[in-house]
C-alpha cells in the first residue's frame, strides 16, 4: 500500500552559500549577525493544527537555519500592527504573520522597516521591496480527503467541519465535497463552518448532528476546535479524517488519515531563501509538487479500503503531482450551491 508521505529530498533541498569575507570587514561584521524570526499566531501552539503546524515551523528555523526565534501566540488582528512594530524595533529580519487577516498589516507596516522582510501565511498578497506570503493549498488535500471519504463511506453521507469563515477553511471542505461527488454523484455532503477555530463544544455538537443525519464520515478542518468532531467521532464510531497535522494516533480505531499540511516545511524553505538573500515580495505556493501537501494513512483503518479506492488515491496524487488537476475547476463544477461553504 503506498504511502502520501512526500520524499522532500528532490523538491526542497536548498544549498546555502557561504562567503568566505576579510576578517576585518564590514561584510564580516553583517554575517557574523544572528539571524532573527519572530512568529505572529491566531492561535496557541497546542491547539492539534494550525498554529502548531507554524510554531514546528519556527522550530525547525532555529534547528536548520540557526536563527534567534520569538513567537507571540493568541494575536488578534486588531493588535498584530504594534507586535509587528514590536518585533521590528528589536532588529529580527524575518517578521512571519501566519494567517491571511495579518496580510494588510504587514503591507501598511513594511513600508516602515524596509530590511525587515514580512511573510504571511494563507494568503497570496504581495508587495515590494519586502512583503511576501506562502500557503500549503490545504485546497489540494481536500480533494485527497474527499476520495478517501467516498471511498469508505457506506451510507453515501459524509459531512465536514470547518473553523473560521475565510478561504482556508472554505477551499478544503469545498474541494472535499466535490472529490466525494464526482466520485459518486449519489453521495450526500453536508458541510459547515462554525466561525471558531477554539470551540471545542460547537464542532462537537455539529459533527453529532451531522452523525444523526447518516453521515458515517466526518472530515475537520477546525485547529483546537476540530477535536470536538473528533470526540463525536470516537463515542458514534464513525470514520474520521483530519486535518493539517498528523492526528492519526490519536483515534487509530476511527482515523482513516491525516491531510497534512506540512507548514513547518514549507516556511524553513521559504525563509532559508530570505536568509540566503534570494527573497523577492510574491506568493510562494507550497503544494502536493513542493512536497509539504500529502495524505498520511492511517493504516489500521485505511488498508480496509477497497482496492479501487486506493488506487484512485495512488492516481489522484500523482495527478496533484504533476499539476494536472484544478482544484477549483472541479469545485465550480461538481458542487452545488447549496452545498458549497463560503
Amino acid at each position: 500500500m503506498r504511502k502520501f508521505r512526500t520524499i522532500l529530498a528532490l523538491a526542497l533541498v536548498m544549498l546555502m552559500a557561504v562567503a568566505v569575507l576579510p576578517a576585518c570587514s564590514s561584510q564580516t561584521a553583517e554575517s557574523d549577525k544572528t539571524f532573527k524570526v519572530a512568529l505572529v499566531l491566531p492561535g496557541n501552539v497546542n491547539d492539534a493544527g494550525w498554529s502548531a503546524s507554524a510554531y514546528a515551523g519556527l522550530q525547525l528555523i532555529e534547528k536548520d537555519l540557526g536563527a534567534e526565534i520569538a513567537y507571540s501566540e493568541a494575536v488578534a488582528a486588531s493588535d498584530a500592527a504594534s507586535i509587528f512594530r514590536h518585533y521590528a524595533d528589536q532588529g529580527f529580519d524575518v517578521i512571519i504573520g501566519h494567517g491571511y487577516e495579518y496580510g494588510d498589516i504587514a503591507m501598511t507596516v513594511g513600508p516602515e522597516f524596509p530590511d525587515i522582510t514580512f511573510l504571511v501565511t494563507s494568503t497570496n498578497i504581495a508587495q515590494a521591496p519586502n512583503v511576501g506570503s506562502m500557503n500549503t493549498l490545504p485546497v489540494e488535500n481536500g480533494l485527497l480527503q474527499g476520495t478517501a471519504a467516498a471511498y469508505m463511506t457506506k451510507t453515501k453521507k459524509i459531512g465536514a467541519v470547518g473553523g473560521l469563515t475565510f478561504s482556508s477553511f472554505f477551499d478544503p471542505l469545498n474541494a472535499y465535497a466535490a472529490a466525494a461527488i464526482s466520485i459518486d454523484p449519489e453521495i450526500e455532503v453536508m458541510l459547515n463552518v462554525i466561525g471558531s477555530e477554539t470551540d471545542a463544544a460547537l464542532a462537537k455538537e455539529t459533527a453529532l448532528s451531522m452523525i444523526d443525519e447518516g453521515a458515517d464520515v466526518i472530515m475537520y478542518n477546525a485547529n483546537a476546535a476540530g477535536q470536538g468532531a473528533l470526540e463525536a467521532c470516537k463515542e458514534r464510531g464513525v470514520y474520521a479524517i483530519a486535518s493539517i497535522k498528523d492526528q492519526n494516533n490519536l483515534a487509530p480505531d476511527v482515523m482513516i488519515g491525516t491531510g497534512v499540511c506540512d507548514t513547518a516545511i514549507a516556511m524553513r524553505e521559504v525563509v532559508s531563501i530570505i536568509k540566503d538573500g534570494k527573497f523577492e515580495p510574491k506568493f510562494y505556493s507550497m503544494g502536493v509538487p513542493t512536497g509539504c501537501v500529502y495524505f498520511v494513512p492511517n493504516d489500521a483503518v485505511y488498508n480496509t479500503m477497497s482496492e479501487e479506492g486506493r488506487k484512485a488515491m495512488d492516481d489522484l496524487f500523482d495527478k496533484l503531482m504533476k499539476g494536472e488537476v484544478d482544484p477549483y475547476g472541479m469545485i465550480d463544477q461538481y458542487v452545488p450551491a447549496n452545498v458549497k461553504v463560503g
